[in-house]
């Protein structure tokens, strides 16, 4: 459940006393404070601090009472109502004073990457993922007071992960990027007193002790022959779910971005606009994952306009007539049809034409190959794939989709690979090169 947390306070409204305890003494017995001043000020600050850990907002109604959440172990959380906002406090005060867990690193990256959602910098669906990310990766040291944290501690528990998780570069780069932002958050907030530099300068981590993944090309991309097969069993069929199918072929567009064309986004018959994407994101009411809409695609250079090419059009003018009222393109009895719902049906294909199970995003990979194969020009490839830079599509996208006869196929007609001698082999090789040509 999403959390509500207070993170409009600025990092130095909390009043600190920057006096030390001897000057502090000096200064009460010559009379330069008041005692019963400096006792509401460390009293001031000892509030501040104890509500700056608490979870979520504290709010006016319009009825003039104060409100706001506490945590419930049966309902995930519980609303809190007084009439005064000092009786609210206090009350808050007098649970988190009991609360020895309070200010911990878990919370600290809640508030951050609350804020961050609240502030529209990450989806809804990268909050989601961020906040998994650190339940896996950072879970045995989240519930750790921030008082006890040190630049040392969290320095061994980083290059302890790496074996004990298998962890690749790419996934512990993510991991740094959370407690990174979670660090820098509470540094402002006065939470902790090191910086989030004074752990990564000390990281002693090498390239060498990452896991290294690499996938076949069977496994990334359709080669010419399990493309074919899929696209037959979808012809057997052409409903909704396998007309979008070719349509992924065809295009190369983001299975998220297929399922949220509306039939307003067709410039021409032949071509449509990209200007959004499915996202899911879990209810900040019920808990549960919803899938719904982002108006806005994956990145910048998703907003595009993509051709279809002119031989599969008619996919297109297919499915306007399956669902002629309908205001997505891809509609069933009324309801748009989801990504999930196009992704498993192709696995169902896969299985079907005896090819190597693969996902939507397989099928634009696979698009991505053939153009480059093609030798299409770069700008043209960038604009269909909504990549920022080729160097994009060649470095992720670009596989061989030639089966091994075909690579051979291709390697025998070269001319420097025939070896075949015009001299005649010595009396002592003849044994042996009759077994080669054996």
């Amino acid at each position: 459940m999403k959390r509500e947390f207070d993170t409009q306070r600025p990092a130095d409204s909390v009043p600190k006393n920057h006096m030390n305890p001897e000057d502090l003494r000096y200064a009460i017995d010559h009379d330069i404070l008041d005692l019963a001043h400096v006792q509401e000020l460390i009293e001031m600050d000892r509030r501040n601090k104890i509500l700056s850990a608490h979870e979520y907002s504290i709010w006016q109604g319009k009825n003039g009472s104060w409100y706001t959440y506490i945590a419930d172990p049966t309902k995930g959380r519980r609303l809190i109502k007084r009439a005064k906002k000092q009786d609210l406090e206090d009350f808050l005060i007098e649970k988190l004073t009991n609360d020895d867990s309070f200010l911990t690193l878990r919370k600290a990256f809640h508030a951050w990457n609350d804020r961050r959602f609240d502030l529209k910098k990450i989806s809804a669906s990268t909050h989601i993922r961020y906040e998994c990310e650190f339940n896996k990766l950072v879970g045995d040291i989240a519930d750790t007071p921030l008082d006890e944290l040190s630049p040392m501690m969290l320095v061994d528990y980083l290059e302890r992960i790496i074996p004990k998780y298998d962890l690749t570069a790419k996934r512990f780069t993510n991991c740094k990027t959370l407690l990174r932002g979670t660090l820098k958050f509470a540094r402002r907030n006065n939470w902790i007193d090191f910086r989030y530099d004074d752990v990564f300068d000390e990281l002693d981590v090498s390239e060498k002790e990452f896991k290294k993944v690499y996938k076949e090309d069977y496994e990334e991309v359709f080669n010419e022959e399990e493309m074919q097969a899929v696209i037959d069993e979808c012809m057997k069929n052409p409903d909704v779910k396998n007309l979008a199918i070719l349509l992924l072929f065809a295009t190369g567009v983001r299975v998220g971005e297929l399922t949220t064309i509306k039939k307003t986004d067709f410039v021409t018959d032949y071509s449509f606009n990209i200007r959004r994407t499915e996202t899911k994101y879990k209810d900040p009411q019920t808990g549960g994952y919803v899938t719904g809409i982002k108006e806005f695609p994956k990145t910048f250079a998703g907003c595009r306009t993509v051709v279809i090419p002119q031989n599969e059009v008619w996919i297109v003018q297919r499915l306007l007539e399956l669902n002629p009222e309908g205001e997505f393109l891809l509609m069933e009895q009324g309801h748009r049809v989801r990504g999930r719902a196009i992704c498993n049906q192709l696995k169902s294909l896969c299985r079907k034409s005896g090819v190597y199970v693969k996902t939507p995003h397989k099928a634009r990979k696979t698009y991505g190959s053939i153009l480059l194969d093609n030798h299409v020009d770069q700008r043209l490839i960038t604009e269909q794939m909504g990549h920022t830079s080729i160097g994009t599509t060649e470095q992720h996208y670009h596989r061989n989709r030639r089966s091994l006869e075909k690579k051979q196929s291709v390697l025998s007609q070269i001319h420097d690979f025939s070896f075949k001698s015009s001299c005649k082999p010595e009396k002592s090789n003849q044994k042996g090169n009759q077994m080669l040509e054996k």
